[in-house]
């Protein structure tokens, strides 16, 4: 998934920085849409738990990739 400032990236700073989240700064009437966000609104999907859910996932599938190459060594 890709994004720009939207659920995914936000999530991920959530995550691994919260204290570089801002979100105070977003508008907070979700009918205007934040200058500079793609994807899906943070102010509603973003929050730690799906951070941390996307780099499970990106560690478990880079750890079988790897696993995998190694063996092939």
């Amino acid at each position: 998934m890709t994004d720009h400032a939207g659920m995914n990236e936000t999530s991920l700073i959530m995550a691994m920085y919260p204290e570089l989240v801002q979100m105070e700064n977003l508008p907070s009437d979700t009918a205007q849409w934040p200058l500079g966000v793609g994807g899906k609104d943070p102010r509603i999907y973003a929050s730690p738990e799906v951070g941390f859910k996307a780099i499970n996932n990106q560690k478990e599938r880079m750890s079988k990739i790897l696993r995998e190459a190694l063996s092939k060594l």
